[in-house]
């Protein structure tokens, strides 16, 4: 009844049902399952929306019998099978003439048509795209005014049927297929008798000659009947004509603008008609389907055309049917394909049979926005949060924020992917003032409309104490420093003096800072690394000159060690960290610029020197996250601060880039809880910098400046949960803290 015209010679129908097992002759009655489709490329996002959310099994392609000639059309038609299949849709292909086809090849004779769809079948099963339902010929008693040339005979559409019968008996790969027979347009009302001469004929060649066979089902296509609502003829057409059989319904659906304003040459063809009429005449005939299906047991699959879409024929022929759309009038929703029109937008323009069909249809809707808010609140930031619902449409969306509820700063537009489920978004904001409440608005649109939802937030007081002066001494004036908490009321300091050599600082509550630094001895070419593992217990480590890794550690009872050398060949300051009793890890960068590490177990001993890979540009720094998991930062070579991780598993991460503030030197990184990262660096405007991950392992994306005037890395220490000690050498030689505590 159809032919493809976009892509070349092929006619889509797709079988879909809500849930729909292929039922038996005897059982109960069927509701529709199918669709028919006039197309073979992917679908709009809109019909993509209801033709998953239909979740139909079924799928029915018309094609030429000879497409396995056309590279272009065969590589269409094995990707909507690969698609469909890939969807659970059983598929159903049907074949037809081409289109180009002359008098000097036309009707193919049978020997001519089976060796087409041979190479076709084999060429479905090459792609893994292997099909085990056919029909020999769409409507083969009927032929469209658009076509070309007439269909065959009654003789030859059977004799076509046999060919392909006695194919799929022979297995390939192990698969056979089976052939349902007829696939017939019914008889317009006044040409009941030649519709009949042509099923007898058609049937007296099925029964005839050695290759005779007798079909199991048999399809029809009872638009007519429907129309005139007059299903018994259907009825008696499959009580007389097809025995025992199981039948399906391979085509129906409304013709109210196709037989009055269409192809079939109605009164008032080419001319604008009541799309109003049109849609209400679409209900009435869905509705008469629904119920001459209720009672017809013995028809199993009912495919209706269709969910949507449009004839690009007709619209490059700029005219229109009934005003909404080119011939056929089947069709539920606007838009399949994408086709529009230039005064009507039709994407969602869902049509009332779509629900006497489906009640349970999905309903295109705008965005659903949900728990509007923010996290990781902190007094000069933020991430703004919600939860949004696509609705099975891509969606975008952004946050508006501000003091007010003008709102007056913007996050850029993010686009979300069409699914199924809610999915949580969030975008970090900072240069917030702190102690503020902050008004948020969520705007998310689709292709259907715009959602808005509003909330608000507070940002918290800074938990940041001043800064202050250690002491009035300038012993760290040309070294790196490094911190350490043996215990929550006792801080060790570490920095390398003007004289090369390690000088130690030390608070214990409740007294202050001593009162002056104490030297510690050795030759230091950059910051010494300090870790405890026991509150008696204290491990330094430095880098000398000769690019060798010393220690040197406090025992209680027993002072200081004598320096002990640990290792060769290192160009930057070490990093140490302590992650348990007896446990240090020991990070710094080697001669390749590669991270080297090395790690001592009471009970066990140093390890081994090992390469953690990574293009180091500055000293490493490391922390804890918790027993057996560590993070270690540096500076790449793209001047940000990389880093990588290890869970307590047998490999450590990939490297992984943070991105951030404009910084010189080497970061520093501390932890005061599980997942809690917090990162500092020394800014290009020589103010301490500082980033976080949250404990939901989410980094907050910005830096924010904490002051001072810096003059080398900061060092960091956590004492307690939720606290942190923060030192940076001043322009002034002096070492000066900063505590982030309640």
């Amino acid at each position: 009844m159809r032919r493809a015209v976009l892509v070349r010679g092929l006619v889509v129908v797709i079988a879909a049902a809500a849930a729909i097992g292929l039922a038996t002759p005897g059982a109960s009655a069927v509701p529709v399952n199918g669709f028919a489709y006039q197309d073979l490329r992917p679908f709009t996002e809109f019909g993509e929306f209801y033709e998953r959310g239909l979740a139909l099994p079924y799928a029915r392609a018309i094609v030429a019998y000879d497409v396995v000639d056309h590279p272009a059309s065969m590589a269409a038609t094995i990707a909507w099978v690969q698609r469909m299949q890939q969807r659970g849709r059983e598929v159903l292909i049907s074949f037809n003439y081409p289109d180009g086809a002359t008098s000097s090849t036309w009707p193919p004779h049978e020997d001519i048509y089976i060796e087409r769809v041979t190479r076709f079948r084999d060429a479905l099963i090459d792609n893994g795209a292997a099909v085990s339902e056919f029909t020999a010929w769409n409507e083969p008693n009927h032929t469209p005014s658009s076509a070309p040339l007439a269909n065959p005979s009654a003789a030859l559409a059977a004799k076509y049927f046999k060919k392909l019968h006695a194919l799929c008996q022979i297995p390939v790969n192990g698969r056979t297929c089976t052939v349902t027979a007829g696939d017939f347009s019914d008889a317009v009302p006044t040409d009941g008798r030649q519709f009949t001469a042509y099923v007898d004929a058609y049937r007296n060649e099925l029964a005839s000659g050695p290759d005779r066979v007798t079909p199991t089902r048999w399809a029809i296509h009872p638009y007519r009947a429907l129309e005139a609502n007059d299903f018994n003829r259907v009825e008696s057409w499959i009580d007389t004509q097809t025995g025992s059989a199981e039948i399906w319904i391979t085509e129906i659906g409304a013709m109210y603008c196709q037989a009055r304003f269409g192809w079939l040459g109605g009164p008032d063809a080419r001319t604008p008609g009541d799309p109003a009429t049109a849609a209400s005449h679409q209900n009435m005939v869905a509705q008469r389907l629904n119920t001459a299906l209720a009672t017809r047991t013995r028809i199993t699959r009912t495919y209706y055309y269709s969910l949507g879409g449009a004839d690009p024929q007709s619209q490059n022929e700029g005219f229109r049917h009934c005003d909404v759309e080119p011939p056929w009038d089947s069709w539920l929703i606007g838009d399949q394909y994408g086709y529009t029109y230039p005064d009507r937008d039709y994407r969602t323009l869902e049509r009332p049979a779509l629900r006497a069909l489906f009640p349970n249809a999905p309903r295109i809707q705008a965005p659903s926005v949900s728990d509007i808010g923010a996290t990781d609140v902190r007094p000069l930031g933020a991430r703004l949060a919600a939860t949004i619902d696509t609705h099975r449409l891509t969606t975008t969306y952004r946050f508006e924020y501000g003091p007010t509820s003008s709102y007056g700063r913007s996050t850029p537009d993010v686009e979300i992917a069409a699914g199924s489920s809610p999915v949580a978004v969030t975008a970090p904001v900072n240069g917030l003032d702190q102690g503020t409440t902050y008004h948020v608005r969520l705007v998310a649109t689709n292709g259907y409309g715009t959602t808005v939802a509003t909330g608000t937030f507070t940002t918290l007081t800074s938990r940041w104490h001043p800064w202050y002066r250690v002491d009035q001494s300038s012993v760290a004036q040309d070294g790196g420093i490094a911190t350490s908490a043996r215990h929550e009321n006792q801080l060790d300091l570490f920095a390398t003096g003007t004289d090369g050599q390690m000088w130690q600082q030390s608070w214990s509550a409740p007294t202050w800072w001593l009162p002056g630094w104490i030297p510690l001895g050795g030759v230091l070419s950059g910051a010494p690394s300090s870790a405890s593992w026991d509150f008696d217990r204290i491990d330094t480590f430095v880098t000398g000159p000769d690019q060798r890794l010393w220690q040197r550690f406090w025992q209680r009872g027993s002072n200081w060690s004598g320096w002990i050398e640990q290792g060769s060949d290192l160009t930057s300051s070490p990093a140490v960290v302590a992650w348990g009793p007896g446990r240090l890890d020991v990070f710094a960068r080697g001669a390749d610029n590669t991270l080297r590490h090395r790690w001592f177990d009471s009970n066990l001993g140093w390890s081994l020197w090992e390469s953690l890979g990574g293009e180091l540009t500055s000293a490493p720094a490391a922390a804890h996250l918790g027993p057996g998991r560590l993070i270690v930062m540096a500076r790449d070579r793209s001047g940000g601060v990389a880093y990588i991780t290890y869970d307590g598993g047998s490999e450590w991460s990939r490297w992984q880039t943070l991105g951030g503030a404009a910084i010189v030197g080497a970061p520093t990184v501390t932890s005061w809880g599980p997942g809690r990262v917090d990162v500092f660096a020394r800014g290009t405007d020589n103010q301490v910098w500082h980033t976080l991950r949250s404990r939901t392992a989410e980094w907050i994306g910005y830096w924010e400046a904490l002051g001072g005037a810096a003059t080398a890395a900061p060092a960091a220490t956590s004492r307690t949960p939720g606290t942190i000690d923060l030192f940076a050498r001043g322009t002034d030689g002096a070492v000066w803290h900063r505590a982030y505590a309640p």
